[in-house]
């Protein structure tokens, strides 16, 4: 049967492919098309640098959600972008308006390069003129690539990018060179972000109440930065009364600012996490249904706790219930006590970094 899908799925978008590529007149312009959130937005900062690097900004152009605009310059000021809001796609966000397939269709690039994939990317893709696309995606979806890998799923999620970008034979090999790392003789400054993308994710914000508690009692500098109106008046007083600022970010600048300020940035598996990572910030992670080993920030110095439980994934990047978006017990994070994340927190910071002082234990 699948492989019946597959003859099925490769004769319909190869010939759709076809149709669309027959009169190519190009532009000579390069698109990389990247829907993703904060984090792995991040991610594909590395590869979207060496497609730039190698055809120059006039040349290209990131295609990309309203909302991640913002991300992108940090690290590409001076991009050329194309944006799309959520409201451009139906089917759960998935499948692109006419409108959105119209106004890329008539780009007419040269290259594409797909860091995105899955079925919004593909379903852009198939109407394209362009014959030069590159991309990973899952089988299914093989035919409306030109240069085409599957989808590695046994991969840390920034090492997803890279083989993409090599596809293209005429841009050199891969060397990174993002890190924008510090050298840390003291914490002082730390910045914990409760929040997360979903709500299983997410510690808790009494527990990380009781964290900033006792690392307060060490002599730190605790500040607590989320959305603008996440708390309500009662917890912000109870945070204030214990010496820990609470501040509000409103936009990508304010919640950058405030990282650039910190020691050391403490959340959950969230794309403030990685945004402090590349930022150069030491951080440490709270993860639950999701997998460190393909999550966790990727250079620089960094460190996490976890619970391990039954349906824990330690194979795979999710746990079975899709990250946690169909759990309904979050025991993952609920079993993780704040003597658990305080006694981890203080063997990373004694190991990896310079702290005020020494702590023996967590009692």
């Amino acid at each position: 049967m699948k492989k019946l899908i597959y003859f099925i799925s490769d004769t319909v978008f190869g010939f759709l492919r076809y149709f669309f590529t027959r009169q190519r007149n190009t532009t000579g312009k390069i698109a990389i098309i990247t829907f993703h959130k904060l984090g792995d937005s991040i991610f594909t900062f590395e590869s979207i640098m060496r497609v730039m690097n190698y055809y120059g900004n006039d040349r290209c152009q990131i295609v990309t959600l309203e909302q991640n605009r913002d991300i992108f310059k940090i690290e590409f000021p001076d991009a050329d972008f194309m944006t799309f809001s959520r409201n451009d796609f139906f089917g759960y966000r998935e499948f692109p308006m006419l409108h959105v397939i119209k106004k890329l269709r008539e780009e007419r690039y040269e290259k594409i390069f797909d860091l995105t994939g899955g079925t919004k990317a593909a379903f852009i893709l198939l109407f394209s003129s362009s014959n030069q696309i590159f991309g990973a995606n899952v089988r299914f979806y093989r035919k409306v690539y030109n240069h085409f890998l599957p989808l590695d799923y046994n991969r840390h999620v920034r090492e997803l990018y890279p083989p993409i970008i090599d596809l293209d034979s005429e841009i050199p090999g891969f060397k990174s060179a993002m890190l924008k790392g510090e050298n840390y003789k003291i914490v002082n400054n730390i910045l914990i972000h409760p929040g997360a993308a979903w709500k299983s994710k997410e510690w808790g914000v009494r527990k990380y109440f009781e964290l900033g508690c006792r690392l307060k009692a060490l002599n730190y500098n605790i500040s607590l930065i989320a959305e603008s109106g996440s708390f309500s008046e009662e917890i912000q007083l109870e945070f204030r009364g214990a010496g820990i600022d609470v501040i509000y970010s409103k936009t990508l600048d304010d919640l950058k600012n405030q990282i650039g300020n910190c020691d050391l940035f403490i959340g959950n598996d969230s794309g403030p996490l990685h945004l402090a990572n590349h930022l150069g910030k030491p951080t440490f992670a709270i993860y639950g249904p999701t997998n460190p080993e393909y999550h966790n920030p990727y250079y620089g110095i960094n460190g996490y706790v976890r619970s391990i439980i039954s349906c824990s994934p330690m194979t795979t990047k999710l746990c079975y219930l899709e990250g946690g978006r169909k759990c309904y017990h979050y025991e993952c994070m609920n079993s993780l006590t704040v003597e658990m994340v305080y006694t981890e927190l203080v063997k990373f910071m004694n190991e990896k970094l310079q702290p005020l002082k020494q702590v023996e234990s967590a009692g």
